[in-house]
């Protein structure tokens, strides 16, 4: 029998051992608690018949623990008795029953009254216990007597509704059979025919009485009999489901192509009662299989006549389509290709295995331009584009390879045709601004400050003596009249007109396609705007550097990863268009702003350049980008440089290039490039 546990609470452990000695019965567990804290605590895994309570504890008192018990749903029916040595008062004594106590007893305790009072107690939580297990029994039976009674209830109610069901089962399935359009019959095991539905009957231009009692060889022509009545034997000897394909002769003599499937049914006693069937015309069918035959092998030939590389695989990269283009690049037959992994017939893709893998799962497209592969001696360049598909709930992916390499030649010649143009219309500027003073301006600077420095050069003595001057006034005058200080600012100035000269030599300098590497976005906007400050037509006498430039540039803005000569381009040609579109209308006050910051919503860097020119309509802002379109006379511009412009933005770094405009409210053109270039 499990022992029934006492709690003993006192902070004095010779009271708790007394207390144990004193109540020391095999029926009982005496459970010590040394404060209050530790008396809560136990009550979380155990069960108590009483609580013996001393009030007198340091930290929380007896009165203070009885509260929280009593404030505890598990612990609020226990029965609790204040033991206390001090406490005799009255007014302490109720305030122990008040706290939740059902007695009080003072120490020295007398042990008779202490078990005589623990035993009462005892026996009413063995009791309460012994009650709670009748009343669940209780409660038990009068569930299982309700079960009982629903039970034999819901019997009655069943037996009444399957007497209604068989009636309407009965009616139903005669109605199922005549509504279904396909041919269905049922014999018994001797083969007459038992009933059929109307699609039968009006198949064989029969009525069902017409049908009913015959035989196979009385209803179908000698050799059609002959092999339903064999297929018949075969079934009634194997009971298993059959299903096959055959003739059969309708109402008007056509032998059309069918197929059956046939069973057998049963009586109630489990034994072979006779065979139901149905016959599909399958003439359609057929005729159909032999469209798609010849779709497979159009769609097969359109396939093989494209000039991309396709190769569909299944979930796990198992080849499962290898076209004519695949099969010349790999010389690998289809035959061989097929159900091998993509990366052991095709290494070139072993690294694709993993975005294949994704495409699948997440259901969009991959795609990568410009994937590079060594091929002998040269490099090709290819698009590899994977297009996830799902067809029947069979999943898998179709990966295209398209060989863009003399694309990528002609893009790159496009590019640098247009660098070329943009550094043509430069040159002259360039000429007049720096290239011929910049010599003299620094040569000349060079020989006044040597001349003016030396105190003690042979021809600068004796023009001094001549005038009358004295070299040390002539150095101090230089000296506190800042001249020298102003020498090296005209030096200065000429290094600085040399790092314009470099810079637009490095502008015009070939790169390579995918030379990538890290720059600040207001760094290239500036340096691009000291190369097209040096851009003067001559022709038209128009300065680039009669515009006024607003920058509004974000404060600590990150690095771009990009092509910083392809960027500088775009750049170059947005702000040549956009001078030449205000000169050519007469702006009075021609005007860029420039604004370069980060969108919050998108790792993006977002350039901004608005001019206060003429605007486009609506027709021009459309075609703004389309190749070879130009609103400028013939012989002035080429059409390719904004549209050039947006293949580097879209193609070669995954950006995007708008432009916003309205007639006689100038154009803004923006520009969004990825802070980090997507891998894919």
């Amino acid at each position: 029998m499990k022992k029934i546990s006492i709690l003993a609470v006192d902070d004095r452990p010779e009271n708790l051992l007394a207390l144990e000695n004193l109540l020391e019965s095999p029926e009982l567990e005496i459970v010590k608690a040394g404060s209050g804290d530790e008396a809560l605590s136990k009550t979380i895994d155990h069960e108590f018949a009483l609580i013996l309570l001393d009030v007198q504890m340091p930290g929380m008192d007896g009165y203070e623990t009885a509260e929280l018990l009593r404030s505890v749903k598990k612990t609020s029916k226990i029965p609790i008795i204040f033991v206390t040595a001090a406490n005799k008062e009255d007014h302490h004594v109720f305030k122990g029953y008040e706290s939740g106590a059902v007695d009080y007893l003072l120490k020295p305790l007398e042990p008779v009254i202490l078990t005589s009072k623990v035993k009462i107690f005892i026996e009413l939580h063995r009791q309460r216990i012994l009650l709670e297990e009748k009343t669940r029994d209780l409660d038990a039976k009068v569930v299982e007597l309700e079960a009982l009674k629903f039970e034999l209830e819901e019997e009655v109610k069943e037996r009444k509704k399957a007497e209604e069901k068989q009636k309407r089962t009965t009616n139903f399935i005669r109605a199922l059979l005549d509504a279904v359009p396909t041919p269905v019959f049922y014999k018994d095991k001797e083969g007459r025919y038992q009933g059929c539905n109307n699609a039968f009957s009006t198949f064989m231009g029969l009525t069902p009485d017409d049908i009913r009692g015959k035989r196979v060889d009385e209803l179908w022509p000698g050799d059609q009999a002959a092999v339903y009545h064999q297929k018949d034997l075969e079934l009634m000897q194997n009971s298993r489901h059959q299903i096959y394909e055959f003739k059969v002769t309708d109402k008007n003599g056509e032998a059309k192509p069918v197929i059956f499937a046939k069973d057998v049914f049963r009586d109630e006693k489990g034994t072979v009662a006779g065979i139901i069937g149905a016959f599909s015309d399958i003439s359609e069918l057929k005729q159909t299989q032999e469209e798609i035959r010849r779709l497979r092998n159009y769609l097969s030939n359109i396939i093989d006549s494209m000039p991309s590389i396709l190769i569909g695989v299944d979930n796990e990269t198992r080849i499962t389509h290898w076209n004519l283009r695949a099969r010349k690049i790999t010389r690998i037959s289809e035959e061989v290709a097929k159900g091998q992994s993509l990366e052991k017939i095709f290494p070139q893709l072993e690294n694709w295995t993993e975005y294949v893998q994704k495409a699948i799962e997440s259901q969009q497209v991959y795609h990568h331009s410009r994937s590079t592969r060594q091929e002998k001696d040269r490099v090709v360049y290819e698009d590899i584009t994977i297009y996830p598909l799902v067809t029947d709930g069979v999943g898998g992916a179709v990966i295209r390879i398209d060989d863009v390499t003399e694309r990528v030649k002609m893009e790159e010649m496009m590019t640098e045709t247009e660098k070329m143009l943009s550094v043509g219309g430069l040159a002259a500027g360039i000429a007049h601004e720096i290239n011929n003073p910049l010599a003299g301006m620094m040569q000349s600077a060079y020989v006044m400050k040597s001349r003016l420095e030396s105190k003690n050069m042979p021809a600068n003595l004796q023009v001094a003596e001549k005038l009358g001057i004295k070299m040390e006034d002539i150095w101090a005058f230089m000296d506190k009249r800042d001249i020298f200080r102003m020498i090296d600012a005209i030096n200065d100035s000429g290094s600085r007109a040399a790092e314009i000269v470099n810079t637009m030599l490095s502008f015009a300098r070939k790169s390579n396609a995918g030379d990538m590497s890290s720059h600040y976005p207001n760094t290239l906007m500036d340096e691009i705007l000291e190369l097209a400050a040096a851009d003067y037509d001559l022709k038209k006498k128009y300065d680039f550097k009669s515009i006024e430039i607003i920058k509004q540039y974000d404060e600590k803005l990150p690095m771009l990863l990009c092509e910083g000569a392809r960027i500088q381009q775009v750049l170059l040609n947005i702000l040549r268009n956009g001078a030449q579109a205000m000169h050519t209308a007469k702006t009075k006050f021609p005007r860029f702003i420039i604004r370069i910051y980060k969108v919050e919503e998108s790792e993006m860097i977002c350039m901004e350049i608005e001019d206060n020119g003429p605007g486009m309509d609506e027709e021009t802002r459309s075609k703004v980008f389309d190749p070879f379109f130009t609103t400028k006379p013939v012989g002035i511009g080429t059409g390719l440089g904004l549209s050039v412009s947006y293949f580097i933005i879209t193609k070669n770094h995954k950006g995007k290039i708008d432009v916003i405009s309205e007639p006689g409210n100038g154009a803004t053109f923006i520009i969004r490039l990825p802070i980090e270039r997507d891998s894919t």
